[in-house]
């Protein structure tokens, strides 16, 4: 099935980044079909170019202890300060239900929790939204690089495209 979206809007908002060094070139929202946003996509220069890179967030747990909210990589829990249980690392998808064990790049994981564990590493990031397909990522990806480009070229005072909203 052919992809059945068009992408009727994009702003891009460009960010002055000094923590990582520049690469975060700033922040798109995109409307699809004029019915559907997503927001937050990021701009990032990589070791091979700009790309985007979709909305995400923290992976988190609660205390058992008092209940605050906690990032699933923490050791120590931030409302009580005890130190978490090294258990919390277990998949995801089944709530580490499964304790078959199984060695993945030197960690343990149970066995069934080896794609949701990422090959041997904990997820701590989870996208909140993302394309489907290949030629999905690749229109929003060229929408925002035009977007950016023209917020570029209206800071050089060249003409910008039409149809690209720079704010």
């Amino acid at each position: 099935m052919a992809d059945a979206f068009t992408i009727t809007e994009v702003t891009f908002r460009p960010v002055s980044d000094t923590r990582s060094g520049g690469k975060l070139k700033g922040y798109a929202s995109v409307v699809i079909n004029g019915v559907f946003a997503v927001h937050e996509i990021r701009l990032i220069e990589g070791r091979h170019g700009l790309f985007v890179s979709m909305p995400d967030k923290k992976e988190t747990d609660w205390c058992r202890e008092c209940g605050t909210k906690n990032h699933l990589m923490a050791k120590f829990c931030n409302g009580c300060g005890r130190e978490l249980p090294p258990d919390r690392d277990v998949c995801r998808a089944c709530r580490g239900r499964c304790r078959t064990e199984v060695l993945i790049n030197d960690a343990y994981f149970p066995e069934d929790c080896r794609e949701c564990a990422g090959k041997g590493r904990v997820r701590t990031y989870r996208d909140i939204a993302h394309p489907r397909t290949q030629s999905a990522r690749e229109a929003i990806q060229a929408a925002v690089l035009r977007a950016y480009r023209g917020h570029v070229a209206q800071e050089r005072g060249l003409v910008v495209a039409s149809g690209v909203v720079a704010s």
